[in-house]
């Protein structure tokens, strides 16, 4: 019988070992980008888990306050005495007066208690199938032959993710999913992908260097940008604020500008010089006042998700304050 009980017992512990160590599976597919169009197929299998929960009862250590019989309290308690003068004056005194008491006293003992507790543990709900058709568009149309651009695909169980370790691109990611559930119980994904390439140093231009040098000269603010010509798709926004010692500040300008109302002139082939007539804008400004001026250039991406690795700088600021 003893034999039995460990056997028993063996199986149980290996099954709840088993239980919960169980998680959903991994898989995952990596594929090069060469810059150009082409078309990529594959599929992925896993298995979805859920969490269960086993009632298990454990033994416990509690305690509980038991009479411990008594002690004697010996101390100095006051106690009012009064007697009579010769004049038949009466007079009250406080007095110690050492007595003893007796006092209950208790004490913790421990005792054996079981507690029912609720364990979770993992165990597989469904298998997931995942059919890719992955196709991929380069722009400009030209061949980039980048060097080491992987894209990934990794999926846990249901859950899907996906990176791109592309340098010199950016790639955006459009993406449209059906699903159907066959007669196995197994979840099935259709994926159909839209990768689009970008060329990073094209997209990024009007940002190199950043918003810098900037000043006002007169009414007119100037500062260094990256060139603008070689993307247009990018907000430029200037903020202008008149500060006012003994009432709110004034706002006389917070929006994006449009190209009507700067000029750009490249300097070479990496930057070039805004300039905004605040005269023509704001109607100038009183110089003699303090007055904080804010650009900020952000460059935009076409509709997707940006699976790049390494997130690129969308946006670049720059303040000055002047008669400060």
């Amino acid at each position: 019988m003893k034999i039995k009980k460990i056997i028993k017992s063996l199986i149980l512990f290996w099954a709840m070992a088993a239980g919960a160590s169980m998680a959903s599976t991994i898989d995952s597919h990596t594929f090069p980008i060469f810059g150009n169009d082409s078309e990529e197929n594959f599929l992925l299998n896993t298995t979805q888990t859920r969490t269960a929960y086993r009632q298990e009862t454990v033994a416990r250590t509690c305690y509980r306050t038991e009479f411990d019989g008594y002690r004697n309290d010996c101390n100095y308690y006051p106690e009012v005495r009064c007697y009579e003068t010769r004049d038949s004056a009466r007079v009250c005194n406080s007095v110690p007066v050492y007595r003893c008491q007796p006092v209950a006293q208790y004490r913790e003992v421990a005792y054996t208690c079981y507690q029912t507790i609720s364990t979770p543990y993992e165990v597989a709900d469904h298998q997931v199938v995942a059919n890719f058709n992955v196709k991929i568009t380069s722009k400009p149309k030209e061949p980039t032959n980048p060097t080491g651009c992987r894209v990934g695909y990794m999926m846990e169980g249901e859950a899907l993710r996906s990176h791109a370790d592309c340098p010199s691109l950016l790639v955006l990611s459009n993406e449209k999913r059906t699903t159907a559930i066959d007669r196995a119980g197994t979840v099935i994904h259709n994926y159909n992908v839209a990768l689009k390439l970008l060329d990073a140093q094209e997209i990024l231009a009007p940002l190199e260097g950043g918003v810098a040098q900037m000043q006002l000269v007169g009414q007119t603010l100037t500062f260094r940008t990256g060139d603008l010509s070689k993307n247009a798709n990018f907000n430029l926004k200037l903020f202008v604020e008149r500060k006012r010692l003994l009432k709110s500040d004034e706002t006389l300008i917070n929006r994006n500008i449009t190209p009507s109302e700067y000029t750009f002139e490249k300097i070479n082939e990496r930057f070039g010089i805004v300039k905004i007539d605040l005269n023509k804008l704001l109607g100038g400004l009183n110089l003699k006042k303090k007055h904080v001026l804010q650009v900020s250039l952000q460059v935009n991406l076409e509709a997707g998700t940006l699976l790049n690795d390494q997130r690129p700088v969308l946006q670049s600021d720059a303040a000055i304050t002047v008669n400060n």
